[in-house]
């Protein structure tokens, strides 16, 4: 499907499903944003190209994607996080299919795998990236962070908690090229800033790609995925909408390019109910009203 417009910027599209994945709870709020952030400044220090600096944001941005109930995104805010392996892998499963998007779902499979003094090179026997290693890394620096304390004061122990799994738990390389950054006061009071997402938008620079060969229907169908993926009620839901949706359009005086557009927009529709817990979405008895004006706001942020 052909739709005409202006091209998609990726950094845009990624910082929104990170925004959205993020408002489920205020205790995971930037958490996506911070991963990211530290992930590029450790990707710079050791000197990565710009492309692999781009694809750490991007994994670090969307990593625990694949964590769709609130009790999940919690667990893998523990510093040493047990069997944290599933919410990467599902994360894999929702990218992989999409083209341009495959070699970061890759990275995030595996973003959990410790090191265990080089053995981690390999999983199962699968090679690791070394992007992965970085992510997981840069997720526990942002984990270790207390935001109801003050960033500097918490430098040198969140600096030894680290070291101390250099070698065992995190690639010890990408430990010492943090070691370096945590002597950087800008780094820290950029890590909690409330401004973050413009801070990273200044450094990345979006170095802005956009998807290139891939149409805005690719993208929504991609997206859809993402939405639907996370209930058994809503696993086919979207695309309904969207094929029913083309089909009244199609009895209109609307031009193809118009008709696809709705489509899209079927596609998407629900795209705000990333906000909304899988407990909420499977819930088989009746809703709260908490639940309700929860599931409400979903449109909002679609929007």
């Amino acid at each position: 499907m052909s739709i005409k417009g202006p091209g998609l910027p990726v950094f845009d599209l990624i910082m929104s499903i990170a925004d959205l994945v993020d408002l489920v709870s205020p205790v995971i709020e930037n958490h996506h944003k911070q991963t990211a952030y530290i992930a590029y400044c450790i990707g710079e220090e050791l000197g990565l190209p710009e492309r692999e600096l781009f694809r750490l944001y991007t994994a670090g941005s969307l990593h625990d994607m694949g964590a769709f109930s609130l009790e999940s995104k919690l667990k893998v805010l523990d510093f040493e996080v047990l069997n944290a392996h599933q919410h990467a892998y599902t994360g894999y499963l929702l990218l992989k299919d999409f083209a341009p998007l495959t070699d970061i779902g890759r990275i995030i499979r595996y973003h959990h795998v410790p090191w265990m003094d080089g053995e981690g090179r390999e999983w199962n026997g699968a090679a690791v990236p070394e992007l992965s290693h970085i992510v997981h890394l840069a997720d526990r620096i942002a984990v270790l962070i207390d935001r109801d304390a003050e960033v500097l004061q918490q430098v040198r122990g969140i600096v030894a908690r680290i070291s101390e799994k250099s070698g065992s738990l995190l690639m010890p390389e990408a430990v010492d090229a943090f070691r370096k950054l945590a002597e950087k006061e800008s780094f820290w009071l950029d890590v909690v800033s409330k401004s973050l997402g413009l801070v990273t938008r200044r450094l990345v620079k979006a170095r802005i790609y956009e998807f290139e060969g891939v149409s805005i229907y690719g993208v929504a169908e991609a997206l859809r995925r993402i939405i639907d993926f996370r209930s058994r009620f809503t696993a086919v839901h979207s695309s309904g909408v969207a094929a029913v949706a083309g089909f009244l359009a199609s009895f209109s005086f609307l031009d193809m390019n118009s008709i696809n557009l709705i489509k899209v927009a079927g596609l998407l529709h629900d795209i705000g109910k990333l906000i909304v817990p899988s407990e909420v979405l499977e819930k088989t008895g009746s809703l709260s009203r908490a639940d309700v004006l929860l599931l409400r706001k979903h449109t909002y942020y679609s929007f």
